[in-house]
């Protein structure tokens, strides 16, 4: 096979690849969003709520860094969170600025009955795969994640989308 028939196949096999991660991903997002909306919380919410329960207490900041927010939707999806009473947010005492973020009973229920559904929905999703092949996709995709390397991951996490000139128009 000439080189640039290589090319090409490897191209076509990389773009093929990337169809059926982005084909898998739409369909288990899907899925799962669905499932979470009808806990009465949205996607970002119910990931607030888990970051929350792990990171024992934190902050707004720390939030949209491990989940790849910005600071800004933090602030907005922690308010709703703090009107159902799903969390409580509280002003730190040396710095006014930032707020510690705590779940509530409530919210731990809301997030418990929310994990077992999405958990629920997972497991029929793979439910027709062997534990070898549920092995293999995800050696293939902490490999895949892994080439991008920790600074790159860290750049997306920390990546904010520029303000359009449009925007600016419009806040004149």
């Amino acid at each position: 096979m000439l080189e640039k028939e290589r090319k090409n196949q490897k191209a076509r096999n990389s773009f093929e690849i990337f169809k059926t991660l982005k084909d898998f991903s739409d369909l288990v997002s899907f899925f799962l969003e669905k499932e979470i909306r009808k806990h009465g919380i949205t996607p970002s919410q119910f990931f607030i709520l888990k970051a929350i329960k792990e990171k024992k207490p934190g902050n707004q900041k720390q939030l949209g860094e491990s989940l790849i927010h910005t600071g800004g939707n933090i602030t907005v999806v922690s308010k709703l969170l703090e009107k159902k009473k799903l969390i409580k947010r509280v002003k730190l005492q040396d710095d006014k600025r930032y707020y510690t973020i705590l779940l509530t009973p409530s919210g731990e229920t809301k997030l418990q009955e929310t994990e077992k559904a999405v958990k629920d929905i997972l497991d029929e999703i793979m439910a027709n795969l062997t534990p070898e092949e549920t092995e293999q996709i995800c050696e293939t995709g902490k490999k895949i994640i892994d080439l991008f390397g920790a600074e790159r991951v860290k750049a997306i996490r920390n990546y904010k989308p520029p303000v359009s000139n449009k925007k600016k128009k419009e806040k004149k």
